[in-house]
């Protein structure tokens, strides 16, 4: 179906004149219909929204020279730089912290086709952001005539998503481990008391403890839908 959308009718209330685009005959529409004349307004602009507290490494490399940010754990505060020149130390304990928002709300102004998107002779920044749950993104960025441009690629470290789940795992096991002592425990000073008194059941094991497989197979099948959506 296709509809020519014309002026709005500002005469007794709300309406707006349309054209069946096969016909000439024009037509007073109830409703305000105000579509914006810019294609480019039309589209989702959302590119990624990963929190900084994901974000492992950004490495940045550009004519041979390489910047990397990195913590050794999601838990650590402060990124840190590496390789800094001997008897350099870096401006403040936060200066770091902003390579690893970037994914964070990133959104775009304007889209080409991929094949018109080549950078010439323009310096070329590529930019590989590592989450601690494997998943990667690399962007590959450039300016020409004023304008920033940027193409995106997602990926998946399998060996690195294994471990991170594993120690998923083991903490949600010894969380599960610790509830239940805690309710037998409880248990036991209640039958103390009153031999008769009923006894909580038993929490239900979750399914990291039940069939670690299983959760392993579920949490890779999440990244890996993560990685299809963003490419």
């Amino acid at each position: 179906v296709r509809l020519i959308i014309g002026n709005f009718s500002g005469r007794g209330g709300e309406g707006t004149f349309v054209r069946r685009a096969d016909q000439p005959q024009s037509l007073l529409a109830s409703g305000n219909i105000a579509p914006d004349k810019v294609a480019a307004n039309w589209l989702v602009k959302d590119i990624a929204d990963i929190p900084s507290s994901r974000v492992r490494e950004v490495r940045i490399d550009s004519q041979g020279k390489v910047l990397r940010v990195y913590k050794d754990n999601a838990s650590e505060a402060n990124y840190r730089v590496a390789d800094l020149p001997k008897g350099s130390e870096a401006a403040s304990e936060f200066v770091a912290n902003g390579f690893a928002s970037v994914l964070s709300g990133l959104r775009f102004d304007d889209v080409l086709p991929v094949a018109a998107a080549t950078p010439g002779d323009a310096r070329v920044w590529t930019s590989t952001y590592a989450m601690f749950d494997g998943l990667a993104v690399t962007a590959t960025a450039w300016e020409k005539d004023g304008k920033d441009y940027a193409t995106f690629v997602a990926t998946l470290d399998e060996a690195v998503a294994g471990t991170h789940i594993e120690a998923a795992q083991a903490v949600e096991r010894a969380q599960f481990e610790q509830i239940k002592a805690e309710n037998a425990a409880a248990a036991a000073a209640a039958a103390e008391k009153d031999p008769k008194a009923e006894v909580a059941p038993s929490p239900e094991p979750p399914l990291a403890v039940a069939d670690p497989g299983k959760d392993r197979d579920n949490r890779l099948a999440v990244l890996r839908t993560e990685v299809e959506t963003l490419n």
